[in-house]
Protein backbone atom coordinates (compact mmCIF):
# COMPACT_ATOMS: atom_id res chain seq x y z
CA UNK A 1 0.00 0.00 0.00
CA UNK A 2 2.74 2.47 0.92
CA UNK A 3 5.43 0.92 -1.29
CA UNK A 4 7.42 -0.46 1.66
CA UNK A 5 9.59 -3.51 1.09
CA UNK A 6 9.29 -6.30 3.65
CA UNK A 7 11.65 -9.07 4.65
CA UNK A 8 9.15 -11.39 6.40
CA UNK A 9 5.56 -11.69 7.60
CA UNK A 10 4.62 -13.77 10.62
CA UNK A 11 1.05 -14.29 11.78
CA UNK A 12 -0.18 -15.51 15.16
CA UNK A 13 -3.55 -16.76 16.37
CA UNK A 14 -3.84 -16.79 20.15
CA UNK A 15 -6.50 -19.15 21.45
CA UNK A 16 -7.25 -18.95 25.19
CA UNK A 17 -7.36 -21.92 27.52
CA UNK A 18 -10.58 -23.86 28.01
CA UNK A 19 -12.19 -22.86 31.30
CA UNK A 20 -15.23 -23.92 33.23
CA UNK A 21 -18.06 -21.42 33.76
CA UNK A 22 -18.80 -21.45 37.51
CA UNK A 23 -22.49 -20.64 37.18
CA UNK A 24 -23.42 -23.22 34.52
CA UNK A 25 -20.50 -25.64 34.94
CA UNK A 26 -20.02 -25.71 31.16
CA UNK A 27 -16.64 -25.54 29.47
CA UNK A 28 -15.53 -23.03 26.87
CA UNK A 29 -13.37 -20.04 25.94
CA UNK A 30 -15.22 -16.95 27.22
CA UNK A 31 -12.56 -14.34 27.73
CA UNK A 32 -12.38 -12.52 24.42
CA UNK A 33 -9.48 -10.35 25.61
CA UNK A 34 -7.31 -13.48 25.62
CA UNK A 35 -8.15 -14.22 21.98
CA UNK A 36 -6.39 -12.25 19.27
CA UNK A 37 -4.84 -12.38 15.81
CA UNK A 38 -1.74 -10.44 14.88
CA UNK A 39 0.68 -10.05 12.02
CA UNK A 40 4.32 -9.12 12.55
CA UNK A 41 5.99 -7.60 9.49
CA UNK A 42 9.75 -7.13 9.09
CA UNK A 43 10.71 -4.00 7.13
CA UNK A 44 13.92 -3.29 5.27
CA UNK A 45 13.78 0.40 6.22
CA UNK A 46 11.97 2.16 9.08
CA UNK A 47 8.42 3.22 8.19
CA UNK A 48 7.23 6.78 8.70
CA UNK A 49 3.59 7.70 8.11
CA UNK A 50 3.57 9.95 5.02
CA UNK A 51 1.27 12.73 6.33
CA UNK A 52 2.46 13.13 9.91
CA UNK A 53 1.43 16.51 11.33
CA UNK A 54 4.84 17.02 12.91
CA UNK A 55 6.53 16.86 9.49
CA UNK A 56 4.27 19.49 7.87
CA UNK A 57 5.02 23.18 7.52
CA UNK A 58 2.87 25.71 9.36
CA UNK A 59 0.77 26.54 6.28
CA UNK A 60 0.21 22.85 5.55
CA UNK A 61 -0.87 22.29 9.16
CA UNK A 62 -3.36 25.17 8.99
CA UNK A 63 -4.78 23.88 5.69
CA UNK A 64 -5.09 20.38 7.13
CA UNK A 65 -6.80 21.70 10.28
CA UNK A 66 -9.25 23.72 8.14
CA UNK A 67 -10.00 20.66 6.02
CA UNK A 68 -10.59 18.44 9.06
CA UNK A 69 -12.73 21.12 10.69
CA UNK A 70 -14.85 21.57 7.56
CA UNK A 71 -15.38 17.83 7.17
CA UNK A 72 -15.80 16.74 10.78
CA UNK A 73 -16.76 20.01 12.61
CA UNK A 74 -14.03 19.50 15.20
CA UNK A 75 -14.56 22.94 16.77
CA UNK A 76 -18.29 22.35 17.23
CA UNK A 77 -17.65 18.89 18.66
CA UNK A 78 -15.19 20.37 21.14
CA UNK A 79 -17.70 23.04 22.22
CA UNK A 80 -20.44 20.42 22.59
CA UNK A 81 -18.12 18.17 24.60
CA UNK A 82 -17.21 21.06 26.92
CA UNK A 83 -20.89 21.94 27.40
CA UNK A 84 -21.71 18.31 28.16
CA UNK A 85 -18.91 18.06 30.70
CA UNK A 86 -19.87 21.31 32.40
CA UNK A 87 -23.50 20.17 32.55
CA UNK A 88 -22.77 16.66 33.82
CA UNK A 89 -19.85 17.21 36.15
CA UNK A 90 -20.62 20.57 37.77
CA UNK A 91 -20.71 20.59 41.58
CA UNK A 92 -24.09 20.23 43.26
CA UNK A 93 -23.91 23.72 44.79
CA UNK A 94 -23.77 25.11 41.27
CA UNK A 95 -27.38 24.07 40.61
CA UNK A 96 -29.82 26.96 40.29
CA UNK A 97 -27.14 29.56 40.95
CA UNK A 98 -28.74 31.70 38.25
CA UNK A 99 -31.68 32.61 40.50
CA UNK A 100 -34.15 29.93 39.51
CA UNK A 101 -36.15 29.16 42.64
CA UNK A 102 -36.90 25.51 42.03
CA UNK A 103 -35.29 23.89 45.06
CA UNK A 104 -37.45 23.59 48.18
CA UNK A 105 -34.86 25.21 50.43
CA UNK A 106 -34.56 28.21 48.15
CA UNK A 107 -38.35 28.55 47.93
CA UNK A 108 -38.71 28.49 51.74
CA UNK A 109 -35.87 31.00 52.12
CA UNK A 110 -37.49 33.36 49.61
CA UNK A 111 -40.91 33.08 51.35
CA UNK A 112 -39.32 33.81 54.75
CA UNK A 113 -37.48 36.84 53.34
CA UNK A 114 -40.74 38.21 51.92
CA UNK A 115 -42.56 37.55 55.21
CA UNK A 116 -39.83 39.32 57.20
CA UNK A 117 -39.91 42.29 54.83
CA UNK A 118 -43.72 42.49 55.15
CA UNK A 119 -43.53 42.33 58.98
CA UNK A 120 -40.86 45.04 59.04
CA UNK A 121 -43.03 47.26 56.82
CA UNK A 122 -46.07 46.76 59.10
CA UNK A 123 -43.98 47.39 62.24
CA UNK A 124 -42.60 50.61 60.76
CA UNK A 125 -46.12 51.77 59.81
CA UNK A 126 -47.44 51.03 63.34
CA UNK A 127 -44.50 52.87 64.90
CA UNK A 128 -45.20 55.90 62.69
CA UNK A 129 -48.90 55.78 63.62
CA UNK A 130 -48.15 55.60 67.34
CA UNK A 131 -45.63 58.42 67.14
CA UNK A 132 -48.29 60.65 65.56
CA UNK A 133 -50.23 62.09 68.57
CA UNK A 134 -53.49 62.69 66.69
CA UNK A 135 -53.75 59.10 65.49
CA UNK A 136 -52.53 57.60 68.78
CA UNK A 137 -55.23 59.44 70.75
CA UNK A 138 -58.00 58.01 68.54
CA UNK A 139 -56.90 54.38 68.76
CA UNK A 140 -58.83 52.07 71.06
CA UNK A 141 -56.87 50.66 73.94
CA UNK A 142 -57.11 47.15 75.29
CA UNK A 143 -56.55 46.47 78.91
CA UNK A 144 -53.98 43.82 79.66
CA UNK A 145 -55.13 43.30 83.22
CA UNK A 146 -57.51 40.38 83.37
CA UNK A 147 -59.84 40.39 86.39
Amino acid sequence: MYGVRTTYIRTDNRIPDIRRNNSTFSKGRWNSEDRYKRAVVGLEEPFYFPHAREDMSITQREERDKLLNSRFQLDQVKVMRDQYRSRMFRPTGFRNATGNQTLRGKIVRKVMEQKLARENTVAAAVKDMLSDADVAGGLPTVSTNSR
